[in-house]
């Protein structure tokens, strides 16, 4: 009588189902404790105008010198000039738009002051967001 020789050539249907099970574990796991990126363009563009106005005050306190901030509504833009006149930084508005009745200039001090008291208005993704500047101490507020 002649041997049948039984051929093991790969996995079972067990051994496949269970390696890709604890796979699929370990995906949906590793899935659970990444980052979500659940800010929206907006809520970015609002974080970079905070910076913005933060990153003003600080370099009129370490430089000892007046930051003037421009607002141009036609343009979009609020821009940042030194005691010499020159433009030192400045950030393009894509997602939210400057509003008409806003405050159009301001400086900060040397000493982080401000020199005036005014909102900055924009409409982003059509709801109203106010920047609120206070004199002293140069502090401001966001308003959504």
């Amino acid at each position: 009588m002649a041997k049948h020789r039984v051929l093991n050539n790969g996995f079972s249907l067990m051994e496949s189902m269970l390696t890709l099970f604890i796979v699929s574990l370990i995906s949906f796991v590793v899935m659970i404790q990444m980052p979500s990126n659940s800010g929206s363009l907006v809520d970015r563009e609002i974080e970079n105008i905070r910076y913005f106005f933060h990153n003003a005050q600080i370099s009129a306190i370490e430089k000892g010198e007046r930051n003037v901030i421009f607002v141009y509504q036609v343009a979009n833009e609020i821009m940042r000039i030194n005691s010499d006149g020159t433009i030192e930084e400045s950030i393009v508005l894509e997602q939210c738009t400057i509003k008409t009745n806003s405050m159009t200039r301001f400086s900060y001090l040397p000493n982080g002051d401000t020199n005036a008291f005014g909102t900055i208005r924009l409409n982003c993704a059509n709801s109203d967001v106010n920047f609120i500047f206070q004199i002293q101490k140069g502090r401001f507020r966001v308003e959504q």
